[in-house]
């Protein structure tokens, strides 16, 4: 009797189109495009982040000087700044530009505090924290021109000046600046014309870095 033969089964193919490789690259695109995505979110927030603290560092440094500049009536003078400083007396001043005074004499500019002038110059050659104001009258009342000087901490300086002229005038800009260097208003200290030594005193930013309150004219109509 002969053996039975039995056939061997013919090896199997493998499947068309399984999908292996095809799987294996959307793995990668979708990890790809999920980077992406982390990264631009990423950059998104370190912008946003770098924004705000420049938001917040700008409000810190105005952080004493009062927004009116928007909403502010015609015939509003500013305010001064909000925060607890020392300070000197304010600067007293009469002018008469005309040189004839109700005296009948030929006066042209009064001070009459030299002491707060002095006081005045002094902080601002130390850099000393304070708030400085001056109160100029022209013209027996009919005009004036006054303002502030607010020395803060690090040495810089805000300031703001406003006048007026029989019934109209001008508030001007609250102005953030670094102050001349101590040896200009030594200067002034030593010099002998109280005119030339108020001046110095009103004008004592060398540079403006930031407005933090914008001005507005003023009217008594």
């Amino acid at each position: 009797m002969l053996p039975l033969l039995t056939a061997c089964p013919e090896p199997s193919a493998p499947a068309e189109g399984d999908g292996s490789d095809e799987s294996d690259s959307e793995s990668g695109e979708s990890e790809s495009e999920s980077s992406t995505e982390m990264d631009s979110t990423s950059e998104t927030d370190s912008t946003s982040e770098a924004d705000s603290t420049a938001e917040t560092g700008s409000e810190q440094i105005c952080e004493c000087i009062e927004i009116q500049g928007d909403d502010a009536e015609f015939f509003e003078d500013p305010l001064l700044p909000t925060c607890p400083a020392d300070s000197c007396p304010p600067i007293q001043v009469s002018s008469v530009y005309g040189g004839a005074t109700d005296t009948g004499g030929d006066e042209g500019f009064v001070l009459t505090n030299p002491d707060a002038l002095v006081c005045a110059l002094e902080a601002l050659r130390d850099r000393s924290p304070k708030l400085l104001q001056w109160d100029e009258d022209i013209d027996f009342g009919f005009s004036y021109d006054r303002g502030y000087v607010f020395i803060r901490e690090d040495g810089s300086a805000i300031h703001r000046r406003w006048d007026r002229e029989d019934l109209g005038g001008e508030v001007y800009d609250a102005q953030l600046g670094e102050l001349h260097e101590p040896e200009h208003f030594q200067a002034c200290l030593d010099d002998p014309d109280d005119a030339a030594r108020f001046d110095c005193a009103r004008h004592p930013l060398a540079n403006s870095t930031q407005v933090c309150d914008e001005g507005w004219w003023t009217s008594s109509i």
